[in-house]
């Protein structure tokens, strides 16, 4: 988890749309296989919310400082960002066992960013970075 947010930190503080895109990507760096996996072991269900929270909003260590109604947004995206990692490690180790797997986890990582996210914090977000800056 600490990688993420440190990118995160480093991509929101620069500017840099690419490098927040990135945080949010279901492909690890080929410089780090186990990237994705890392981060979902990070933390746990009952967890990841106040984990998430505290180190958008609360941790004196991270130099980004995110007004409220932005930094819940941004928990939700990542709380739906660790949750479809979990769903796409599992059908990559349902793949790797010869398992049965769900052809619609793509779709389920798009889908779980996009109602999570999308319908309520987009305009809201926007609206901040546009009169932010």
């Amino acid at each position: 988890m600490d990688l993420l947010f440190k990118e995160f930190s480093t991509a929101y503080s620069g500017g840099q749309g690419y490098g927040l895109a990135e945080t949010l990507s279901p492909v690890p760096p080929s410089s780090q296989p186990d990237k994705l996996r890392r981060f979902y072991r990070s933390t746990n269900f009952q967890s990841v919310r106040s984990d998430f929270q505290y180190r958008l909003l609360y941790d004196n260590s991270n130099p980004v400082r995110l007004d409220a109604t932005e930094g819940k947004a941004w928990v939700e995206i990542y709380c739906s960002y660790w949750s479809a990692i979990g769903e796409l490690l599992e059908a990559e180790a349902a793949i790797l066992n010869n398992q049965k797997v769900k052809f619609f986890v793509h779709a389920i990582y798009l889908s779980s960013l996009n109602s999570s996210f999308l319908p309520t914090h987009l305009p809201r977000m926007l609206h901040i970075t546009m009169h932010d800056t």
